[in-house]
């Protein structure tokens, strides 16, 4: 049902919620932004990667921000993490990758805990390991720069497969209460020695919790990617079906109208937004108890 809720008042003040900061739980960061050497930097700890060639760095080839690293079959590329460890037992990683080639290959494999995160090992799907039998997600890899997230929940034993901001495949199972560490292997198993990648990695991420389906979707930025530590414009349109959380802190004047889709709309922190343009949307949330809303006469908000 079709509900227009159009408002010519001056400001209206209600009750919300606050949204945990994508920084929270995070173990480690890689932007893959190298040019030299072999040393892969951890911009949020201390877990810095070691690539077996320089040339995964000075080839610069193009990520989905600047550079990414550049893996090749052939050499059997591939970063060492050694020292990372976690015993959050609920984990994600966010990688984005363009894969040339697509033999079995690894994007993230543990020793401790082993964790796997693939594809192809018993057939052309990306596919889940956490010691039991290999799980298939019966997706098959994307064309270009794509963002790959998984989701590991202790809780639910649920494993998600999120493709460019949207979950996709069905709901894998996990065995549960794993710690993470030892040697981990970007691009390849942690030894080293089998499922090596052919392609360009870019921005990867992991985090000792589950990312939300609204967190996912701000590291997606409708496709361009946010980089490490996360700022970006709450106050701009994020495009047809993406869910726009705006933050009261960052004081926005809403102008340009707005079409949601079948995302929806809602609010962080404490100060104020104005809305003086349409928005359309399939849910709003509330300004939240430090958040005023100021409507003016020119703001439409359609709730489909």
């Amino acid at each position: 049902m079709l509900r227009n809720l159009i408002y010519f008042i001056l400001f209206l003040l209600c009750i919300g919620f606050v949204s945990a900061a994508l920084t929270d739980g995070l173990i480690s960061y890689y932007e893959c932004d190298e040019i030299s050497g072999t040393s892969l930097t951890d911009l949020h700890g201390s877990n810095d990667g070691t690539a077996n060639h320089e040339k995964v760095f000075t080839s610069e080839e193009p990520g989905i921000i600047n550079t990414g690293v550049d893996f090749t079959q052939s050499t059997d590329d591939w970063v060492d993490v050694d020292g990372l460890t976690s015993s959050a037992k609920s984990y994600s990683i966010q990688i984005w990758a363009d894969v040339q080639t697509t033999p079995d290959f690894s994007f993230f494999d543990t020793q401790t805990g082993r964790l796997f995160f693939g594809y192809g090992v018993s057939n052309q799907l990306i596919q889940f390991w956490d010691g039991g039998d290999f799980q298939d997600f019966e997706i098959d890899l994307s064309v270009g720069m794509t963002q790959y997230v998984i989701t590991i929940d202790d809780v639910s034993k649920d494993v998600l497969l999120y493709v460019d901001g949207s979950q996709v495949g069905n709901t894998l199972v996990y065995i549960g209460n794993l710690d993470i560490g030892g040697n981990i292997g970007i691009g390849q198993i942690y030894t080293g020695s089998g499922f090596p990648a052919d392609g360009v990695f870019d921005e990867i991420g992991i985090w000792g919790k589950v990312l939300t389906p609204t967190e996912i979707s701000l590291l997606y930025a409708g496709g361009s990617g946010l980089a490490y530590p996360f700022v970006s414009d709450t106050c701009s349109c994020p495009g047809l079906n993406q869910n726009w959380e705006i933050s009261m802190s960052d004081y926005c004047d809403i102008i340009a109208a707005c079409d949601l889709g079948t995302g929806t709309l809602s609010f962080i922190n404490a100060g104020w937004v104005g809305c003086s343009a349409a928005i359309d949307t399939t849910n709003m949330g509330d300004p939240g108890t430090g958040g005023i809303m100021y409507i003016n006469n020119s703001c439409v908000i359609t709730i489909n």
